[in-house]
């Protein structure tokens, strides 16, 4: 699938401020089912910037500003080409086809940060609500985890604010993809799986509103690597994403990071164009 994407975000400051360096986070993730064809950026107020790796493996863009501004506007015009057409098209290691799910030490070690399980009981419980349902496979598991999800939380637009703890999700009833992202990777935690927050686009064809950022949870198996789920849609990642940012904390992930100095107030505008053709 050929996939083109324009996006803009806005900070409209009421004074002048100062703006610290700034992390971009918008080129998108190569790899075996995506090719990046094209990708342009551009920001205004214009700085130095310079691309490179985060610890976690994603492209970064650090930009440095001069002087003072009332506006920061960030635009990024990319375009794709993925071929994830069949999510399930893998081969687990004999270790990993069943829950409790083993990881060798060096492998256990290096995905420590993404083991890290969820503070309370209510995440713990949920997962082996969906357990006793799927049984002890780890695909079955996963399969029924992004299926639950959306069947007990509702999905809702929520523009503001970081996402929820799983336990909170839980607790309301509904959340943005975001929360449903950080809830499904708490859950994998929960049963010992190694789970990460991953953000990006969705070419998706059913649509409740205008495109925007998305949000969805990749879980690593070993044999076929890290592989994503979206609990806000029901659905294993396809061709559909692109993914720009995956962390083990949903802050990693974001795709524009900086503060400024001031005491000016911030308004952030946003809008997203997503084309896209087999």
């Amino acid at each position: 699938m050929r996939i083109v994407v324009r996006s803009s975000t806005r900070y409209r400051y009421t004074e002048p401020v100062v703006l610290e360096p700034h992390r971009l986070r918008l080129r998108p993730r190569e790899g075996p089912a995506l090719r990046l064809v094209r990708l342009a950026v551009d920001v205004r107020p214009g700085g130095a910037l310079r691309w490179s790796l985060d610890p976690e493996g994603n492209d970064v863009a650090t930009i440095w500003f001069e002087g003072t501004t009332s506006e920061l506007a960030v635009t990024c015009e990319t375009e794709v080409e993925t071929s994830n057409i069949d999510p399930f098209d893998f081969l687990l290691d004999p270790g990993a086809v069943e829950l409790p799910l083993r990881y060798g030490p060096a492998e256990a070690r290096r995905l420590e940060p993404f083991r890290r399980r969820p503070a309370g009981g209510d995440v713990a419980a949920f997962a082996d609500e969906v357990r006793a349902r799927s049984g002890s496979g780890t695909v079955a598991f996963l399969t029924a985890l992004v299926r639950a999800i959306p069947a007990r939380i509702r999905t809702v637009r929520r523009e503001r604010g970081g996402p929820r703890p799983g336990r909170w999700t839980l607790a309301r009833g509904e959340g943005a993809c975001r929360d449903t992202a950080v809830l499904f990777a708490e859950v994998c935690r929960a049963e010992g799986l190694a789970a990460r927050f991953c953000s990006g686009w969705v070419a998706a064809v059913e649509r409740s509103g205008p495109p925007d950022l998305h949000a969805w949870a990749e879980v690593y198996l070993p044999g076929a690597g890290w592989r994503g789920f979206d609990p806000s849609r029901g659905l294993a990642v396809d061709d559909a994403y692109v993914p720009l940012a995956a962390s083990a904390s949903a802050a990693g992930a974001a795709i524009v990071s900086g503060t400024y100095r001031g005491g000016a107030r911030s308004r952030m505008t946003a809008s997203v164009e997503i084309e896209s053709s087999s």
